[in-house]
């Protein structure tokens, strides 16, 4: 657990992004979620919020360790004790050695009721999805009613959590990928940051069409100009074999994936749009509509087309390197994906 006030040191070539601390900062908002895929900005949007509030913050970046509900618990009443001195007594104050998670959510909350506004920040939610925790998680969550706690979460994929009343009553803030996308305004700011990289601005848009306004896809092209005296070829090449983006996508997102969402991904790489039983017909599984809601879910570099969430396609740059891959290690399965996709549409 870290305090937002005093490590919320933010390189200099950030561009602010008034827009979204503005949203995080709404007037009202009890609960925070900030989804987003591998980075899109989530955890650094947060941190130039965090810096601007005359609230009080505690920042704790969540780790497998958290799975452990115990643990967590711990984690989050330090985080509130540094915002509310006198959190941890009253967990455990009436029987210290009663370490029921639950009676000493009730119990901390409780203490909270009488305390000034103090936000507490989960980042990277995700790590800790689908384990012990998340029931833990839900009865901190419901039991802020009658205090002045705000929670700001940062997660990949949507927390597993019950925010339905928070939502109807609007005090729920929601910021997914479209909201962290780079304008192109905001794209032609970053690049002004880089005295060493000289663009266009019709460079500058190209660049930002082809990574959708990614935030990484922007810092790795920025990466990749520095010192190249043809930056028109390299905007006009710039795509998901781009080594940077490559290594990037492969370690913090495909090979993170068990192995039936990777084969997934890799299968129904060879089409340009996406629905469950094109999916299922094109990877010969059964269980294709269930993963494709579930990398939707978890903010796997797939996009919407339709409001009615049936159609869908991968973003550019992931689409380029999952068909790398899928051409290097099983080309078998490209010919065979081109087949059958065939098949579906005729």
């Amino acid at each position: 657990m870290i305090s937002a006030r005093s490590s919320a040191h933010l390189p200099g070539h950030l561009v602010g992004r008034d827009r979204l601390v503005a949203a995080l900062g709404r007037p009202g908002a009890r609960i925070v979620v900030v989804t987003g895929p591998a980075g899109s900005g989530k955890t650094v949007a947060v941190r130039q919020w965090a810096v601007t509030t005359p609230d009080p913050v505690a920042w704790l970046s969540l780790d497998p360790r958290h799975t452990d509900p115990e643990h967590f618990l711990d984690a989050v009443l330090i985080a509130l004790e540094e915002l509310v001195p006198g959190v941890l007594e009253a967990a455990f104050d009436d029987d210290p050695s009663d370490r029921g998670a639950d009676r000493a959510v009730v119990r901390a909350v409780r203490h909270l009721s009488e305390a000034p506004v103090a936000t507490v920040v989960l980042d990277d939610l995700h790590m800790i999805d689908r384990s012990r925790t998340t029931d833990l998680l839900n009865r901190l969550v419901g039991a802020m009613t009658d205090t002045n706690l705000r929670l700001v979460i940062s997660s990949r994929s949507d927390p597993p959590l019950r925010l339905h009343r928070f939502r109807l009553a609007g005090e729920l803030v929601e910021l997914r990928e479209s909201d962290l996308r780079f304008s192109r305004g905001e794209a032609e700011e970053f690049f002004e940051r880089f005295p060493e990289v000289d663009l266009a601005a019709d460079q500058v848009e190209r660049l930002a069409e082809r990574t959708e306004g990614w935030a990484a896809g922007l810092q790795f092209a920025a990466l990749s100009l520095r010192g190249r005296d043809d930056p028109d070829g390299f905007v006009e090449r710039f795509a998901g074999s781009d080594r940077h983006v490559a290594d990037f996508l492969l370690d913090e997102v495909l090979l993170r994936q068990p192995d039936d969402v990777r084969e997934f991904l890799l299968a129904t790489s060879v089409l340009e749009r996406l629905r469950s039983d094109l999916c299922a017909h094109v990877a010969g599984r059964d269980d294709a509509g269930a993963l494709l809601r579930r990398v939707e879910s978890e903010n796997l570099f797939v996009v919407p087309l339709d409001n009615e969430r049936e159609w869908f396609r991968y973003h550019h740059l992931f689409a380029q390197l999952l068909r790398r891959e899928l051409r290097v290690t099983r080309p078998d399965l490209e010919r065979l994906g081109h087949v059958r996709a065939a098949e579906w549409f005729v």
